[in-house]
């Protein structure tokens, strides 16, 4: 008995990450700005989550859970 041809499967190549460098993140935004792009500055504010939620009149469920109200 002979043996019977497998034919053998083709790895797939693992993709590589996406990791910008400053002159590309750079000449992205130039382009995005040139197109009538508009960026608008962000600030972080450095309350609490619960000092957050205290602001609204209710609680939701999901945030009662996490706070293990």
């Amino acid at each position: 008995m002979a043996k019977s041809f497998i034919p053998r499967r083709k790895r797939k190549r693992k993709a590589t990450s996406f990791n910008p460098n400053h002159q590309f993140v750079d000449s992205a935004v130039e382009d995005y700005l040139k197109k009538g792009g508009k960026i608008q500055k962000i600030d972080s504010i450095k309350d609490s989550y619960e000092g957050f939620i205290s602001l609204r009149e209710q609680v939701a469920p999901a945030d009662e859970f996490l706070l293990g109200l």
